[in-house]
C-alpha cells in the first residue's frame, strides 16, 4: 500500500517511477519486437516493468526515511545513469536476480562512493 504525499513528493516519486520505467522499456523494446508477443503479453511484460519500476522508487524512498529530498533526487538520477550504462545490470534486474530492495542499497552505496571503491578493487 502507498501513501500518498504532498503534490511535490508525488511528482518526484511518478517522475522516478516513469525514468525507471522508460530505461527498462528501451532496453526491451528490440526483444519485444523481435519475438513478435502477442499483444497480451506486451501489456503484461510492461506492466511488470511498471510495477518492477514502482518497487524499485518505493525501495530507494525508505532507504531514504521517506523523504524526497537532494539525496533521494541525487540517487534516483544516479540510478537511472547506472542503468542506462549498465544494461547487464538493469538486466539482472528485470530477471528478478537482484531484488528491489538491492537495487536501493546499491543507489546507497553509490551516493556513499561505495562503487567507486568497488571498482577500483574489482581493477
Amino acid at each position: 500500500m502507498r501513501v500518498k504525499g504532498d503534490r511535490a513528493t508525488e511528482k518526484y516519486r511518478s517522475s522516478g517511477i516513469d525514468i525507471v520505467f522508460n530505461i527498462f522499456n528501451e532496453l526491451t523494446k528490440e526483444s519485444d519486437e523481435e519475438e513478435m508477443q502477442e499483444q497480451e503479453e506486451i501489456e503484461a511484460m510492461k506492466e511488470f516493468r511498471r510495477d518492477l519500476a514502482d518497487k524499485i522508487e518505493a525501495a530507494v524512498y525508505r532507504k531514504n526515511k521517506s523523504l524526497v529530498n537532494k539525496k533521494y533526487r541525487r540517487q534516483m538520477r544516479k540510478l537511472a545513469v547506472k542503468l542506462k550504462n549498465e544494461p547487464d545490470y538493469a538486466v539482472k534486474i528485470l530477471s528478478e536476480e537482484i531484488s528491489p530492495e538491492d537495487v536501493a542499497q546499491d543507489c546507497v552505496d553509490i551516493e556513499n562512493g561505495a562503487g567507486k571503491r568497488q571498482a577500483l578493487i574489482e581493477i
